[in-house]
């Protein structure tokens, strides 16, 4: 499923990502991407369309999110 959406991630604005996981669970992931915006992250990870296509993956509970920034 996270293939398939590149193309509904990169029309929101998203400009990269990296993809972890545990490494004592391969289940348990942790996503860092990199955004045009903040507001255009938002905007993609408070959406309706976001959260269909979590539900049709199997994804459970809801996700953890935080926003970063680049320390100077």
């Amino acid at each position: 499923m996270f293939d398939g959406a590149l193309d509904m991630r990169k029309k929101a604005g998203k400009l990269s990502y990296h993809l972890f996981h545990l490494s004592d669970d391969r289940e348990d992931l942790v996503l860092l991407f990199g955004w045009e915006s903040e507001e255009s992250a938002k905007r993609f990870l408070e959406s309706d369309e976001l959260r269909k296509a979590m539900m049709e993956s199997g994804a459970l509970g809801k996700p953890e999110i935080l926003y970063l920034k680049a320390a100077a």
